[in-house]
């Protein structure tokens, strides 16, 4: 199932890592342009439990960034941490297909 999301991106110290266990997670951007996150899972500390139910855990620590654009994709399997969001330069709107 996909879903369309419109949002504002932020400033990276408003991010969070996340990571999914039993899906892959496909970000097409649609409109606009972000900064995403990528790091192992095995390299950040939990910073909840995992939601069964969200397929979700939220992660502390750092990790390597990346530009994303209209009309491009990132993947993002169970052992990638990403945090997606994050304003390329000034924060502006982003249309995104997930």
């Amino acid at each position: 199932m996909f879903d369309d999301t419109n949002y504002k991106t932020k400033p990276i110290n408003e991010g969070k890592w996340e990571a999914h266990r039993r899906y892959v997670d496909i970000q097409y951007i649609m409109q606009g342009k972000e900064t995403v996150g990528y790091a192992n899972v095995n390299k950040l500390r939990p910073f909840n439990e995992y939601d069964k139910t969200k397929d979700i855990v939220f992660l502390k620590g750092s990790g390597d960034f990346f530009t994303i654009s209209e009309g491009y994709f990132a993947i993002f399997a169970p052992e990638d941490a990403h945090m997606p969001c994050i304003a390329y330069k000034e924060p502006q709107f982003v249309k995104k297909l997930l």
